[in-house]
């Protein structure tokens, strides 16, 4: 199934996926978007966004709308972005999050994921939840079992790969008794190049390159 556009969804979709987007366009989420972003990330979209306006109230923002800034940071659809957006900014569950993105197809077909699962990109992993397995530099650096119901460390890993691999991600577990360090502590056992670690007390996840993979 083709990423679907938004008048291709049934009506209810469509009203959620709407109401996301006029909910993101507020005045104070669009700002706690903004400050949400790294320094490079905001160099970066003054220097695409070639106009001449800013926000009324906030000189520094951009005149341009979330999803649109999304688009440019990651390379993912503008109706990706309203969702993940709004989960970022806790609009909506990680439940909902998921479900919507099932709902319009994104990254769901085995034969589109096929062509683009191992890209090209020297920089970020691509965890290919179908497979159960870590990419990077077109390596399988980290192997799991496939489940109905996602583990703990799949849960992790999907996360990075929603949130397009950034430097650092919230723990998803911050609300549960999960041990994070044992999970991360497993991670960093099975994977092979890529390593995992926490900041800000456990209430962040972080990965970086480790070890050299075999050749």
């Amino acid at each position: 199934m083709a990423l679907l556009k938004i008048q291709d969804l049934g009506p209810k979709i469509q009203e959620r996926i709407n109401n996301l987007f006029r909910e993101i366009r507020f005045d104070t989420n669009r700002i706690l978007f903004w400050e949400s972003l790294s320094k490079n990330d905001k160099t970066k979209l003054k220097k695409i966004i070639h106009n001449q306006e800013y926000h009324v109230s906030n000189k520094t923002l951009p005149n341009a709308s979330i999803p649109h800034m999304w688009n440019i940071l990651h390379g993912e659809p503008e109706i990706v972005g309203v969702i993940k957006v709004a989960f970022q900014l806790d609009i909506i569950s990680r439940s909902d999050r998921d479900e919507l993105i099932q709902k319009i197809g994104y990254n769901a077909s085995p034969r589109k994921i096929e062509k683009e699962k191992i890209p090209s990109s020297k920089e970020k992993p691509f965890w290919y939840q179908q497979e159960g397995k870590l990419y990077y530099k077109r390596k399988v650096v980290l192997s799991t079992q496939r489940r109905k119901n996602p583990s703990h460390i799949q849960i992790i890993l999907q996360e990075f790969e929603l949130e397009g691999w950034p430097n650092e991600i919230n723990n998803p577990f911050i609300k549960t008794n999960y041990r994070i360090k044992d999970g991360i502590e497993y991670l960093n056992d099975i994977s092979e190049g890529i390593r995992f670690s926490m900041a800000s007390g456990g209430n962040c996840l972080c990965w970086s390159v480790g070890k050299p993979l075999k050749k």
